[in-house]
Parts: structure tokens; sequence; C-alpha cells
């Protein structure tokens, strides 16, 4: 079994995270709640009512362990960041460049034993994927650079460093390095313990998650009150662009959508941009032929009118529901989900996954997805089975932003003209699907990401 290594403790034995006094530009970047470690734990409903002290203590795949107590053993020192370029100090789209790194707050003998090859540092970003357009990931060349003066001015052999993200792309790209480096599925790891942990979010594995399923199949002699579900919390573009094409076709009352609920003063989670002001610099920067255009404007002040639009709460400063426990109903009383990506890119570099991908999957509904091309792709590379022919998904083949965002309107709006019974019959006709999926979430593919993780740190030992 393998070992982690921490410098602090709390009083119920659970680590907390290394570096997390590091501060970039007054950012507690590596302040995480030790998330890392929950891709290495194996939950059910009844973890929730342990007495153990302590959320580590029980089913752990790896030892955990006090740095100081570890004489003969090997181990990794992880590291898990907020952002990648502010633990090496440096500035995103700037040429500042700080003096203080994280690695300035690892302690000496951590990195004495990294020199004599006992210990691996792990960088861990593994909720984020980007590419290296963003400027915060080890695939942006300069980033790169500033990582091995780093390590050089401390004499640590980067043999012994590992860097870790979400982007699937990250192993297909030959980088000038021998830091080593992969990716993994947080998110769906993460999704899987949430609510493996939550009987209510479930519909398997004892009397109130079987009677999720229940109400699921008798939902078949029931017609569902709206079309779509669409969560839009973070009003970036593609996310604006959606709504107002909703407004435009004059959809949004089809659907549970929320948007409009958080703002810049307010949001204690997310830095918050004004919505206009993205709209108005989206015109003037992006140009004509771009998939937001003037003719979406057209509709902002009828769409302003209708704000906050609230799928269950009205103010969502404080909240992500990725983490956050959701009322199932309006998953049962809706036929499926347009899903809007953290990222909706043309980026040849970056292939990411968020859990909102995994909430349709683990809540019997198809989707339409604006996000990184191929991703329904890469799903179907899992094992998973996608939604054609009852939704066109050709929009995943198309390289340019505009083809996927027009060809994913049409789907839309094709969904939008039916009527109640057809929706139904349309939904219903995808059942053995979709139980595929959440049995193939759940059974087989979570296992295989959670193996192949502990295999490829096994493996670096």
């Amino acid at each position: 079994m393998i070992v982690f290594g921490y410098e602090k403790f709390k009083e119920d034995g659970d680590p907390l995270d290394n570096c997390r006094d590091y501060a970039f530009e007054n950012w507690k970047i590596c302040d995480t709640n030790t998330i890392f470690l929950n891709m290495f734990q194996r939950v059910n409903y009844n973890y929730l009512f342990r007495k153990t002290p302590g959320e580590f203590n029980i089913g752990m795949s790896i030892k955990i362990r006090n740095v100081k107590n570890l004489k003969d053993e090997k181990y990794f020192f992880p590291i898990s960041v907020k952002e990648f370029s502010g633990a090496l100090g440096k500035k995103r789209h700037s040429k500042k460049i700080y003096k203080d790194n994280v690695f300035n707050h690892i302690p000496e003998g951590v990195l004495e034993d990294v020199r004599n090859d006992k210990c691996k540092i792990i960088i861990d970003f593994g909720y984020e994927g980007y590419s290296k357009y963003r400027e915060d990931t080890i695939l942006f060349e300069p980033l790169l650079e500033l990582f091995h003066k780093i390590l050089d001015n401390l004499s640590l052999p980067p043999e012994n460093i590992i860097y870790l993200d979400g982007n699937n792309m990250l192993e297909e790209i030959e980088l000038s390095t021998k830091i080593n480096y992969f990716h993994y599925e947080y998110c769906a790891i993460d999704q899987w313990r949430f609510t493996s942990m939550r009987p209510e979010a479930l519909y398997h594995g004892n009397r109130i998650s079987n009677s999720n399923k229940k109400k699921w199949l008798d939902g078949k002699d029931k017609i569902r009150e709206k079309y779509f579900l669409s969560f839009n919390r973070l009003p970036k573009l593609h996310r604006i662009s959606l709504v107002l094409l909703l407004e435009k076709y004059n959809l949004l009352d089809l659907g549970y959508v929320s948007f409009g609920n958080v703002s810049s003063e307010g949001c204690k989670t997310d830095y918050v941009e004004d919505w206009k002001q993205t709209i108005n610099q989206a015109l003037k920067t992006l140009g004509v032929g771009f998939y937001f255009d003037k003719e979406l404007k057209t509709y902002q002040k009828q769409l302003e009118k209708k704000l906050p639009l609230v799928i269950d709460k009205e103010n969502l400063n404080n909240l992500k529901h990725s983490y956050e426990p959701f009322d199932i109903s309006y998953y049962l009383n809706s036929y499926f989900q347009i899903v809007t990506e953290n990222q909706f890119t043309d980026c040849r570099d970056q292939l990411q996954f968020s859990e909102k991908v995994w909430k349709p999957i683990t809540n019997f509904q198809p989707f339409i997805l604006l996000g990184d091309r191929y991703q329904l792709k890469k799903l179907r590379e899992w094992g998973f089975k996608t939604f054609h022919p009852f939704i066109d998904e050709s929009y995943d083949d198309f390289k340019g932003m505009t083809d996927r965002f027009t060809n994913v309107e049409k789907q839309i709006v094709r969904l939008g003209m039916k009527s109640k019974k057809e929706i139904h019959k349309w939904y219903w006709s995808m059942e053995e699907i979709l139980v595929y999926n959440y049995k193939h979430f759940y059974n087989n593919f979570i296992k295989n990401q959670t193996l192949d993780l502990l295999g490829r740190l096994e493996g670096l030992l």
C-alpha cells in the first residue's frame, strides 16, 4: 500500500493540506480540504453515520503518515493546488513572477528525501485540465521552464516530481521534461464518492435509493412537468448564449434552468464576471461569424426581466452543485439535460470532464453537451453509450465552436418542438441506454479509474 506523507494533522487524526499556508497574492491556493484524498476512499451509505473520528480514518486504499515518522518507507508528498501557475509564483497572462512559490513551503526534510529518491512530490491540479492557452498547465511552455528552474535551484530531480490534472489530452502531448505527468478523472470519482454516501442521490443500494428507482420506473405512466434541465451557475459566454437561445425560441418555460443567481460581490467560491459585460466584450473582440452574435444580444433585455432563473435556490453565491445535495425530483420531472461544461473550446490540447457530465448519467437522463470537442467520443471509448440516433451527435465532431453551437441549437429546437407525449415516448425509447450507463458508471468505470490512478502512482515508486 502506498504512503502519503503530511506535515500537519487535525486533532481527529485527519491531515491538513501540505503547504496550506502558502499564499499567492493573498490567496491560499493549497488550502483545499485535502480533497485529493477523496480519490482513495471507498464509502457507502453508512459512512455519514460512522462513529470513528475524522474523515479519512476508514475506507482508505493508501496509508496516511506524518512525514516526521517516516524512516525507511518511500512515500508521496501530495500538494493540491487551486491554480498551477500561482503555485509556481507566476501571475497568469502576465510576465510577473514572485520570488515565493509553493516549493519554498515544503519542509527541508521532505526536500532531502526527494533528493535521495525516498519521496516523490505530487502537484495535484486534478479538478482542472486546461489548454496551454489558459496559461495554467504544464503544457504552457513558459510555466514548464519556470517549473524546471525552481527544481534546479533546489537540486530536486525532475524524475521525483509528478504533475496531475484533469486534461485527457495530457499524455498525448510529448513534453521536453523528465517530470512525470498524467491525468485522472477527479470529478467522476468525486461524484461517485459524494453520491455513494447519500442514498437519496442513488437508485440502488438500500431502501431509500431503491425507492428512487421505483419512482423513476413508475414515471413511465406519467407525463413529466418539464422537457429539460440546465445548470448555468457561473455566467460564462457559452452559458449566456444558451440561455439567450432558449429565450429566442421561447423555450425557457419548457425547462428547469438556472442563470443570473450569483453576483461578483456576493459569490464566495468563484470569480464571477458580469454577464452583460461578457456579451459586450465578445461582440467587440470575437468578430462576425462567431457563435455569439448581435442577434442573440437583441434578446438580452427580454431575458433580464426574467432573472434570476431559479431551479431550487434563488441565491447560489455560496453553493456549488457539485458538492451540495440536490433534490432528484428535478431529474424525475424532466426528460433530458442541456449540459454546459466548465469550458466550451476548440482547443486541440484540451479534453476535460467536470461533474456536469456525470450528473445526467447517474440520474437516467440523456443529454446535449456544450463542452470540449470529442467528449462524446471519449465517453464511448470509456464504454458508455451515447444517444445517437435519438439525438444527432454529429456536433461532437465539429472542430469550430460556431459549427458545434449551431448544431447543438438545432437539436434543442427539434426536441423543443415535440409534444409532451412525443418527448415522453422519445425518452423511454432510451431506457436500455440510460440503465446501462448508470450501471457502467457505478460498477465498472469508477473502479477502472481509481485502479488506474493507484497503479500509475505505484509504478512510480
